[in-house]
């Protein structure tokens, strides 16, 4: 016996356009809101506006035959759009170190921060111990020193309180993604035309503080 497909009442039908319709009109006030009240930054706006748009059809889909009224139709997609907006946004502010994408979705210039306070008390030698490319100065223990090379960070570097630093002339410091120096004490770095002190990312599209 060969299944009939029953054509969808006119009413029912006509509201399968009509609640999408007034779910999207919804979200586009609440954008409105966040971007004139909120100053949400317009990139973060088009993301979310986006994420919405990929909700809308595969919601759809999956609630074509069940009669939801339009109050419970637009509070469920509204909760959708709201969790995966903020499970995608979070995983990439948690993911990007470097911030570049983060920056260009969003519009905010922020990265989750290293937790390097531990490192502004550390003593000298307890510094060169643990970031064996630095020695100390022969003759003043209480100053550090990265001789001529080339070297390459995979974390953010704290020279710690009461702990000169000096970069010698011809130094290159390639940093990794989202990885800075940071300095609590003097740092002296003096290039010459011929031998100049270089700072510079691991790679060369993404930021490395």
């Amino acid at each position: 016996m060969k299944s009939v497909r029953m054509p969808l009442p006119p009413m029912f039908a006509a509201r399968l356009w009509t609640m999408p319709v007034l779910a999207a009109l919804t979200v586009l006030a609440l954008l409105v809101a966040l971007k004139e009240i909120g100053r949400f930054p317009k990139p973060l706006i088009i993301t979310l506006a986006i994420c919405f748009l990929v909700c809308l059809p595969i919601f759809g889909i999956f609630n074509r035959r069940k009669e939801l009224g339009v109050v419970g139709y637009t509070t469920r997609l509204l909760v959708i759009w709201a969790v995966l907006s903020a499970t995608l946004l979070g995983a990439l502010y948690r993911s990007d170190r470097g911030g570049r994408l983060w920056y260009l979705v969003s519009g905010y210039n922020h990265t989750v921060a290293e937790n390097r306070q531990s490192d502004i008390r550390l003593s000298p030698a307890e510094f060169v111990a643990g970031n064996p490319h630095f020695s100390l100065e022969s003759d003043d223990e209480t100053r550090i020193v990265l001789p001529r090379g080339e070297y390459s960070f995979s974390r953010t570097i704290v020279v710690p309180e009461d702990t000169a630093l000096t970069i010698e002339p011809g130094t290159t410091v390639r940093m990794r993604v989202g990885c800075s120096l940071i300095a609590y004490s003097p740092i002296i770095a003096r290039g010459t035309k011929d031998e100049p002190i270089v700072f510079t990312a691991q790679k060369r599209w993404f930021k490395w503080a």
